[in-house]
């Protein structure tokens, strides 16, 4: 039998090389061309403001609830009080009470002079200071305080702070008669307070340092 040839195996075909695409070059940045903005932190949301806790009366409480103050509210804080009265009868009780009041309404009620005397007669003989503010305290209390400021540049923030009690003196004229002098007159009286009175719910921020009462109206 004739041989077998012997197989020769043929060298395998080189494979083709492939070329990796060449990387992008990244383009040059202009000169001044703006960065990407950063993001501003995301702020915290301010909670809820918590409803005014209002102490309820009743009508024939006022005396002894809020211009005596039986149960501590106010005397020796920072606080005056404030009272809503939707039925409206709380402003003739301190009318007929003689309290030195102030009605935003009335333009002779925000004259300077007014305000300066009647405010240092209630400290003298321990009146109440009541201003009026009606359904709409916020707009009452600017006119209010505005007038304030003519009297004396920084009233308002006196008698909101209560240093009025130690700094009145800057408020009598040499003309205010005998009983104003510094002799006769040394110390504000213990029965002198200011106090709001609203017939509206709605409070103004700057009220919200008051202590707060609401009367109890019976339904009509």
């Amino acid at each position: 039998m004739p041989a077998k040839k012997a197989s020769v195996k043929k060298p395998a075909a080189p494979k083709p090389s492939v070329k990796k695409p060449a990387a992008k070059k990244s383009a040059p940045k202009k000169a001044g061309a703006s960065k990407t903005p950063e993001r501003e932190p995301v702020k915290a949301e301010r909670p809820p403001t918590p409803p005014p806790a209002w102490v309820d009366i009743g009508f024939k409480q006022i005396q002894g609830a809020v211009v005596e103050d039986e149960q501590g509210q106010w005397k020796g804080t920072s606080k005056w009080p404030c009272l809503v009265d939707g039925g409206g009868r709380s402003s003739v009780f301190f009318q007929y009470r003689s309290a030195s009041m102030v009605d935003p309404w009335s333009k002779t009620d925000l004259e300077a002079e007014r305000l300066r005397t009647i405010l240092i007669g209630a400290m003298r003989y321990g009146k109440t200071y009541l201003l009026e503010l009606h359904d709409t305290p916020g707009p009452m209390l600017t006119h209010i305080a505005e007038a304030l400021e003519a009297v004396e540049p920084g009233l308002w923030e006196k008698i909101m702070s209560k240093r009025l009690l130690t700094e009145f003196r800057s408020l009598v004229r040499p003309d205010d008669g005998v009983a104003y002098d510094e002799t006769n007159w040394v110390a504000v009286h213990e029965d002198f307070n200011v106090l709001f009175l609203q017939t509206t719910e709605q409070l103004d921020e700057r009220l919200r340092g008051c202590a707060l009462f609401r009367v109890l109206n019976p339904p009509s």
